[in-house]
């Protein structure tokens, strides 16, 4: 089932769901309150993200840091098939509970044994990390546990029975740090800001049924792809194949590593350039480790704002990163990342519209030229300082004795 159509049912129908869930549970509530103290040595924590392999790798800092506040507690992740990979490369989670979301008949007959495995863990804390998601809602609804946490943006009334505690969500502070509010409002008193460096015992992989030694070449790796979540992330494709076609050229001892996944495959053929056997089209011939060991060991990364993005940040390479409809405060401030982005009028648009402003015609990726992604490769092949995107002086936490912590809503809760 493909995103665009989930979306749509979650808004067109889900959204209904949610609404009467959130009075039965506030009844229920009143019927039968329970204790919401934070400050009890948990043992039973689930995280949930269904969409979104970059988010899954920025809340790998609220992980560490749940792991490091409550280590004798049993941490699960409940994701989906897409995600399941990339979290057992995740030591700190300790279970991984799936939800079957391929199809809508594979959803449908997954759901009930799903919910039921949910709910009988019992868990103490239920950190749901999807933000629009009305489907999210009703799981945290129906987990049965004792504190759950949700993030609202604008008006989220309808939710206010579902979640125990809710967290503005501001989409302008880098989204590790928003992930980390919940650590502050559990009181962690050692809060880990770092992402979780994902790695691989991989040295080689296999290419055109020839073993490839990974620390022996050198390699730009390069990701054209952006998932179906917004498509509009993506550079276009003829930029993509004359920057190829250029790196090809000005550097001759260095190979290009092309990345995605199965289904990406042939969109990354289509844009690569066939007359030089330095470019090598590995999207959909590796598993998530000889992924990860394929990017740990490259010179430098190219990509668009997606999913091997974050894991280029994780393992601390060299990353040139192309932003548009996502503005890069919340998504690029790493230490090893330099960022193009065009800051035209409508951007960023991802968390504000289902289909965007630009129906599709992403200004903000096409303006950005190859010569001046050529000059940021050039600048950091030289070992040319990064010129890292600031991030706001911000404060995460108060003093106020009437708020638990900055964003809090305030409520009666059950």
């Amino acid at each position: 089932m493909n995103t665009n159509t989930q979306i749509l049912i979650d808004h067109k129908i889900l959204r209904r769901v949610a609404w009467l869930l959130n009075l039965l549970v506030t009844f229920a509530g009143k019927i039968a309150p329970k204790d919401h103290n934070l400050r009890l040595p948990f043992r039973k924590i689930a995280v949930c993200k269904f969409k979104g392999m970059g988010s899954i790798v920025q809340a790998t800092p609220l992980l560490q840091s749940l792991k490091k506040q409550y280590p004798d507690a049993r941490i699960s992740f409940i994701s989906t098939p897409t995600n399941e990979a990339m979290l057992q490369n995740i030591p700190i989670v300790d279970e991984v509970i799936i939800l079957n979301d391929r199809s809508i008949g594979q959803l449908f007959f997954d759901f009930i044994p799903f919910i039921l495995k949910v709910f009988r863990r019992n868990f103490d804390v239920y950190i749901d990390l999807e933000v629009y998601s009305n489907f999210g809602s009703i799981v945290s609804a129906l987990s049965n546990a004792k504190n759950r946490f949700g993030y609202y943006q604008k008006e989220s009334n309808y939710k206010l029975g579902i979640y125990t505690h809710m967290m503005y969500y501001n989409n302008a502070v880098p989204i590790y740090q928003t992930y980390l509010q919940w650590t502050r409002l559990l009181g962690c008193k050692n809060i880990t800001t770092t992402l979780y460096p994902i790695n691989s015992t991989y040295t080689t992989i296999k290419i055109d049924q020839e073993i490839y030694p990974l620390t022996e070449k050198k390699y730009f790796v390069i990701n054209p792809n952006a998932s179906d979540l917004r498509i509009e992330r993506r550079w276009p494709a003829a930029s993509f194949t004359e920057l190829i076609t250029k790196l090809t050229q000005c550097y001759t001892d260095t190979d290009l590593i092309l990345i995605g996944s199965k289904a990406e495959r042939d969109y990354v053929a289509s844009i690569t350039p066939s007359f030089s056997p330095s470019i090598k089209n590995i999207a959909g011939l590796t598993s998530i480790s000889e992924l990860i060991a394929v990017m740990q060991h490259a010179t430098l990364v190219i990509t668009n704002d997606t999913g091997p993005m974050h894991l280029a940040f994780a393992l601390k390479k060299k990353t040139l990163a192309l932003f548009g409809p996502c503005a890069p405060d919340q998504y690029g401030n790493h230490e090893n990342a330099q960022i193009i982005y065009k800051n035209v009028y409508c951007s960023p648009c991802v968390h504000e519209f289902r289909i965007p402003p630009c129906l599709g015609n992403n200004q903000c990726m096409k303006q950005i030229s190859v010569d001046e992604v050529l000059t940021e490769i050039n600048r950091l092949t030289s070992d040319i300082p990064l010129q890292k995107v600031a991030e706001k002086n911000r404060t995460y936490t108060t003093n106020d004795p009437d708020y638990d912590i900055l964003g809090m809503v305030k409520r009666k809760t059950y």
